[in-house]
């Protein structure tokens, strides 16, 4: 979906992104900024990241903000450049669909910002299945699903660069394949003596749903679901009270 705003920008928000209440489906939570004047391109003089004029926030400046770094008053992204350099254990991330360019695209973001290469140790990807087990067969693709994937990864990394990713793609986005997937990325953390499963997805509140807080209970794993407002209410990946669970 395009909206036209006032100043003549676009804002695209995908068909992953669509809240479909009832449907029993996972959706994305992002949209694409599309600057009025177009895109700050790079030159000879400003050849890489961060282009003088863009609008993004960097690795640097959000590590900034949180002080993983040390802290530069403003964190203006033009002008500060420190990276962290900390991290450790295993982050699961699970999505839906296939991105069959991750690593591929994570190590083009890390080279830009100064970030270290992943490889085939410090960046997996695994296949889930709608039994909680995983297959050698990858999901469907969905153009959506592959840029949360990006943004999930690329900023992972980004915040803590020596832990381990796994990214767990579930067969489709339906919450059945998208429980099924946390359930096995929770065995691959336990199984690499601990850390997260980031859940940076939502869905529509449904009937039953507290019967889903079985899902996360594996030992020495935090859960991390994305949370945000509609409305008057608070929804978010899962809607658990699990004492594991944290926004």
């Amino acid at each position: 979906m395009l909206e036209m705003l006032a100043d003549g920008a676009v804002l695209i928000t995908p068909f992953s992104s669509f809240v479909r209440p009832g449907s029993g489906q996972a959706h994305t939570n992002f949209h694409l900024f599309h600057p009025a004047q177009g895109l700050p391109t790079a030159n000879a003089a400003n050849a890489a990241p961060p282009i003088a004029g863009n609008y993004n926030e960097t690795p640097a400046s959000i590590a900034c903000l949180y002080a993983l770094v040390s802290v530069v008053p403003g964190c203006n992204p033009q002008t500060v450049f420190t990276v962290p350099s900390g991290g450790k254990g295993v982050i699961a991330i699970v999505d839906a669909n296939h991105a069959p360019n991750a690593m591929a695209d994570l190590n083009v973001f890390s080279k830009n910002f100064g970030l270290p290469q992943v490889d085939s140790t410090s960046f997996q990807v695994v296949y889930a299945t709608s039994l909680g087990t995983t297959t050698l067969t990858p999901p469907p693709y969905d153009s959506g699903w592959e840029m949360e994937i990006s943004l999930d990864i690329q900023w992972a990394h980004a915040m803590a660069p020596k832990a381990t990713i796994i990214l767990v793609e579930a067969n489709s986005a339906n919450l059945i394949d998208m429980f099924a997937a946390v359930s096995s990325a929770a065995s691959l953390v336990t199984a690499g003596s601990g850390g997260q499963v980031s859940m940076s997805w939502g869905a529509s509140e449904y009937f039953g749903e507290a019967t889903n807080d079985s899902t996360f209970t594996a030992s020495n794993v935090v859960y991390s679901p994305r949370r945000w407002w509609q409305g008057s209410r608070i929804c978010g990946a899962a809607f658990s009270v699990s004492p594991r669970m944290r926004n």
